[in-house]
């Protein structure tokens, strides 16, 4: 390997470090990065941030007042770009910059997307512009050309043919001095993951969540609904059918709980809110569960409730006209984490409004939230837990993790100290890069160039002794790279003057002299190697005056033997 290749080398070594550096700070999550790109659409967070900007998030384990952040708003479906201005309990209170208002959605930590890491003004606007169908279109054309040029632009390398491509050794070990580095650069990344999470967490960090869904349906009279069903969400009128079938899933979800047991209890209430009066209906009698779900379902009489209605109107003479229904599920649960109780309580409840004529969802209630409720919790312990990394979908130790980055590691920067090393022995100069050094502009690279036939061959000591002769001569020193060795020629005084040496090992190779088809048009008939020690001035005199002196005189010149 040459100096250039060399350096090529370490180039695109250092540009993948780059590469892998960049990636690694600025990766989307989208792609497994740690970076949410967002672009601000509007004027809510003036006048520190404009429409167009570009602000990038990253995920924080826990967030503070007055963290510019981003979260999913369930209500509006997308994501807002705001500022916490309260915390209250397990929800965040935000609030735009420009706003007189709060936000009326009060996310939880998990639908957080990030805290505000770097704001780029008017950013924004340029990654929109670039988006666009032509302006991709035109930037994929020019990389492809610039990438394109680089292939049929490239020198070709040891005198081969352009556009001949070979794959050797070489190829293959850069190959995998690339894999390698970009397999350290992997490593380094996990380990600065893994070593900037602690080892262990307190127990008195745990969370939990429960979750309840309502459903309702009843039979639909033909041609008043679309199908025979009247499903969740739809108005149930008792002219066409008393009986509404009501029923909740609930599911509780934690890391580390065991030993879930509770009650529960399912109940509807009819009330009417301006006077304050209230009946209670029951609909499941209270049972206990074991496990982290369970499912509520009752029958309820519409009829009936409204039959009831109507007769405490006739006994207190109230007139309303709307009344409500509440479906309510109320449960309690004990379980353990790490040897330590856990109790807590949920109670979810589904709102109808209800008239002489139907049934039909509050109003004031989004139905998303009437439909599933969910309740964070948290627990207290005792003592410390391992702390845990996920890594596609496995959960590993944070110690482990450490471990495995430290040791993988250890081993790329092994493979490329390896592959390191061979490429720099391509930095060291060889023969052949020193004797062009010293006599570059006495030397013509042959490709192709013929000789005289018939003349004899001479080989001098050193490669100084061949440049004193062409100096002399006033001529140039051919110089022939054939079958892995370097060959120098002077033609002059009816011979062939020469000096060569292995190309591979960088030492005078002791060969036979080159046949004629390693010396184009030199045929072999005269091939005769006078070995001699350095010639002087008076010897090139000698032999210039007469032709055949190295013939008269090869018993005078000690031949290789």
């Amino acid at each position: 390997m040459n100096r250039l290749d060399s350096r090529n080398v370490l180039s695109a070594l250092l540009s993948l470090f780059l590469a892998m550096g960049i990636w690694y700070f600025l990766a989307p999550t989208q792609l497994g990065g740690w970076v949410t790109y967002v672009i601000v659409d509007g004027n809510s967070m003036e006048p520190g941030f404009h429409l167009g900007d570009l602000a990038l998030m990253r995920k924080q384990s826990a967030y503070q007042l007055g963290d510019a952040v981003t979260y999913q708003n369930a209500e509006m479906g997308r994501y807002v770009f705001h500022r916490i201005v309260n915390i209250e309990q397990d929800r965040f209170v935000l609030k735009g910059d420009n706003n007189t208002w709060l936000d009326s959605y009060h996310p939880t930590r998990d639908e957080m997307i990030g805290k505000l890491w770097v704001h780029l003004p008017k950013f924004g606007n340029l990654i929109q512009w670039a988006r666009r169908p032509l302006v991709l279109a035109l930037g994929c054309a020019l990389l492809g050309g610039v990438m394109m040029s680089g292939l049929f632009l490239s020198p070709s390398q040891h005198g081969k043919r352009k556009g001949k491509e070979t794959f050797g050794m070489d190829d293959i070990l850069k190959g995998a001095l690339y894999l390698t580095g970009f397999a350290a650069a992997l490593f380094l990344g996990f380990g600065v993951f893994a070593f900037t999470r602690p080892l262990s967490i307190a127990a008195d960090s745990f969370q939990y969540q429960q979750d309840g869904r309502f459903f309702y349906s009843a039979v639909a009279a033909p041609g008043v609904y679309d199908g025979n069903v009247i499903q969740t969400g739809d108005p149930i009128f008792p002219k066409l059918g008393c009986v509404m079938n009501v029923g909740m899933a609930y599911n509780l979800t934690g890391v580390g709980l065991q030993n879930v047991v509770g009650t529960r209890i399912f109940f509807a209430r009819v009330l009417e809110e301006q006077s304050g009066w209230q009946r209670l209906i029951p609909l499941e009698a209270e049972t206990t569960f074991s496990g982290n779900t369970y499912f509520n379902s009752a029958q309820l009489d519409l009829c009936q409730i409204q039959s009831l209605v109507a007769s405490m109107e006739q006994q207190t003479g109230m007139r309303p006209s709307t009344y409500t229904l509440e479906v309510i599920a109320h449960s309690t649960f004990a379980a353990a984490l790490d040897g330590q109780p856990v109790f807590d309580s949920y109670d979810a409840i589904l709102p109808f409004k209800f008239d002489k004529v139907h049934f039909y969802l509050a109003a004031d209630v989004k139905t998303g939230e009437s439909l599933q409720v969910t309740k964070q919790g948290s627990g207290n312990g005792q003592g410390l837990l391992s702390n845990t990394l996920s890594v596609f979908g496995l959960e590993i130790s944070v110690l482990a993790a450490r471990v495995f980055s430290l040791i993988g590691l250890a081993g790329a920067l092994v493979c490329m100290a390896a592959f390191g090393w061979y490429f720099l022995q391509g930095l060291r100069p060889g023969p052949d890069a020193i004797v062009r050094l010293k006599y570059g502009g006495l030397i013509l690279d042959a490709r192709g160039l013929t000789f005289q036939q018939n003349l004899p061959i001479v080989d001098v000591a050193s490669i100084d002794d061949l440049a004193r002769l062409a100096e002399r001569q006033n001529t140039l020193i051919t110089h022939v790279e054939l079958n892995f060795m370097h060959v120098y020629i002077v033609q002059c005084n009816g011979a062939l003057y020469r000096y060569y040496f292995s190309a591979s090992q960088g030492e005078v190779a002791y060969l036979n002299s080159p046949s004629h088809h390693q010396l184009p048009g030199y045929g072999n008939a005269h091939d005769e190697t006078i070995d001699a020690a350095p010639l002087d001035d008076s010897y090139y005199e000698d032999y210039g005056q007469n032709d055949s002196a190295p013939a008269n005189r090869a018993g005078a010149i000690p031949r290789r033997r």
